[in-house]
């Protein structure tokens, strides 16, 4: 393969190139808490939201690089003219039913690729240099697939190395798949400043002021980052007060799990819990409760936060664990990524490096 081939492939896929460092780039910002404020009504904020969304958009970018990569004269502009069907049918669907910005980049691609190939084919023109078929120096599918391991194995190493998980709970994620929410409160733990007994709503706190203290501040707000969620979702506003019954039923069961420590190990509960408790309906009328805890007071500074799921049958009776979660964060951000970002990140970097390597592999076989 040629350093030309390499180009004309760069050039065949450069909008995709751009959307993956544009994914790779908002789930960075979420990281380390860099507020967005211009994407919010457009696909970005829509993968910001659903890192599970990202990584499948990542991934069937990845698809479209390996079947475009350099190479193979006739045979890659016919494979060309396969893709610029897919990516129509995907753009045109995605610009009627999902956003127009990810659908107008896949459309762009795949005019772009007809104006290079199948116009060129119908008109009789050669859609690809022939230069392309010369003996040279080739690069193999090792070229994408070795970046696309590395970064999943570097995505598993470093979840399991943040959160003892190779794939971590996500509590507030599995709450948040709700589709009918039906309380929010601010809540704080009883007797104040000590060692808590039960829950009760918070006297200070009210939820526009937690919801605007974390997109202002982060830190320890994180923990009300759940309202956060549901105010931009536009499911937060009229939401009704949770039960005092329900908010004295989640406190022991949150303590029984044993995760109410620090970083060091210690009881985390020894001052006092504030938090957040949201209430939901699952599958078949189970009714979900999600809890979002800190230790003393609210503060701006990075501190530990909880988060419990918990779910009570229809029938009644006992509530049910289903996910709990601690979060250690740091100054840093870097443990707020979520693995579907990490991998994405990885991904990118690891495709970068990839592709000096290859540059530098072809330009060392073509001068000798």
């Amino acid at each position: 393969m040629r350093s030309e081939d390499m180009k004309q492939a760069l050039e065949d896929t450069a909008l995709l190139w751009l959307l993956l460092l544009v994914i790779a780039f908002i789930h960075g910002a979420e990281a380390v808490g860099l507020e967005l404020p211009l994407i919010e009504r457009t696909i970005l904020w829509r993968l910001q939201q659903d890192p599970g969304i990202s990584a499948g958009i990542a991934a069937f970018i990845v698809g479209i690089l390996l079947v475009l990569r350099p190479g193979g004269g006739e045979h890659r502009a016919r494979r060309a003219r396969y893709v610029l069907v897919v990516l129509g049918a995907v753009g045109l669907v995605s610009l009627l039913g999902f956003d127009v910005a990810l659908g107008n980049t896949f459309l762009l691609t795949a005019v772009h690729l007809y104006r290079r190939y199948a116009r060129k084919k119908r008109e009789g023109e050669t859609p690809a240099p022939a230069a392309a078929l010369s003996v040279g120096p080739k690069v193999s599918l090792l070229t994408i697939l070795i970046p696309v391991c590395a970064a999943l194995l570097a995505t598993l190493i470093t979840s399991k190395i943040q959160s003892g998980y190779f794939l971590p709970p996500a509590p507030e994620k599995r709450f948040l798949r709700a589709r009918h929410f039906t309380s929010a409160t601010p809540v704080l733990s009883e007797p104040a400043g000590q060692a808590p007994r039960t829950l009760t709503v918070h006297p200070r706190l009210t939820r526009e002021q937690v919801r605007q203290s974390y997109w202002k501040e982060g830190g320890g707000w994180s923990v009300g980052k759940v309202l956060y969620d549901l105010e931009r979702r536009g499911k937060l506003e009229g939401l009704p007060v949770t039960d005092e019954r329900r908010l004295q039923a989640l406190l022991e069961p949150a303590l029984a799990t044993g995760l109410l420590v620090t970083p060091e190990g210690r009881s985390a509960v020894e001052h006092g819990l504030w938090g957040i408790v949201a209430e939901a309906e699952g599958r078949e009328g189970a009714r979900r409760l999600f809890l979002s805890l800190g230790a003393g007071e609210p503060t701006g500074a990075f501190s530990p936060y909880y988060h419990f799921l918990f779910e009570e049958p229809a029938e009644g009776g006992p509530l049910r664990l289903l996910e709990a979660q601690h979060y250690f964060p740091s100054s840093s951000g870097y443990e707020g990524i979520e693995p579907p970002g990490l991998f994405i990140i990885y991904l990118l970097l690891f495709l970068l490096l990839s592709l000096l390597v290859s540059f530098w592999w072809v330009s060392r076989k073509r001068a000798t």
